[in-house]
């Protein structure tokens, strides 16, 4: 996965390098007749949402790259050079797309949740119990998808996953509160009517505390599947 990367990694960095290579790459772009707003991207190695982002728009322009061996006689030379005297790998090939079309899906999820988490001009603490069962679900998921490597990824972040959240009674407890109080969640007849604000609030410390019980089995398919339920039957009623 780790050469497939820097495979398209070198090959963006071609296409960035100099004014001239960009437009060929453009005009193999308008040849496979590619509608994209967007141009490739350079990801910052260690940063791995850059790398997400280098590697989703990349995509787009698979044919585009492809073309460019033909059209481009520096772009094929570009990869017999050495790179702190060593061979520098490259060009992309099917295969390497392929492992990337993985990692980009593999890494979706978390790309998203963490741009939620990441605003500075809106309330996310009371989102967070939803999207931890989210992302167990998803790691769940891909660890059962039958697919080799995605099953590997997730398997290995689920391990790093549980030893954070393994424990439902080592939680922030002010996330708790933020999510039984969330007002968005709460339809008053009349601005007096704070029956259905207790019932609300009983309501979700119900299900936290099946949270906790089938957070401890392990069994968060389950869990996610009855909390988007019985939350459904409640707000939907």
């Amino acid at each position: 996965m780790n050469d497939s990367i820097v495979r398209i990694r070198n090959a963006v960095q071609y296409v960035r390098s100099s004014p001239s290579r960009l437009q060929k790459f453009k005009n193999a772009v308008e040849h496979e007749r590619i509608e994209s707003h967007s141009i490739v991207i350079l990801d910052v190695p260690t940063r791995w949402n850059s790398t997400y982002l280098m590697l989703s728009t990349a995509l787009k322009f698979q044919k585009a790259f492809d073309r460019l061996l033909d059209d481009d006689a520096r772009y094929g030379l570009y990869f017999s050079e050495l790179d702190s005297g060593k061979n520098r790998v490259g060009p992309p090939k099917e295969d390497d797309w392929d492992n990337a079309k993985v990692f980009v899906q593999f890494l979706h999820v978390f790309y998203d949740i963490t741009l939620k988490f990441s605003a500075s001009l809106s309330v996310t603490s009371n989102m967070f119990f939803h999207e931890l069962c989210s992302i167990a679900t998803e790691l769940n998921t891909l660890a059962n998808s039958g697919d080799y490597l995605l099953g590997e990824m997730a398997a290995a972040m689920k391990y790093k996953f549980d030893k954070y959240w393994g424990k439902i009674e080592d939680l922030n407890k002010l996330l708790i509160i933020a999510l039984v109080l969330d007002p968005r969640s709460i339809h008053l007849e009349n601005e007096g009517d704070m029956g259905k604000v207790n019932e609300n609030v009983d309501f979700r410390l119900e299900r936290l505390k099946k949270f906790k019980q089938m957070k401890e089995k392990k069994n968060f398919v389950d869990l996610k599947n009855e909390v988007e339920r019985d939350w459904n039957d409640y707000f939907l009623r």
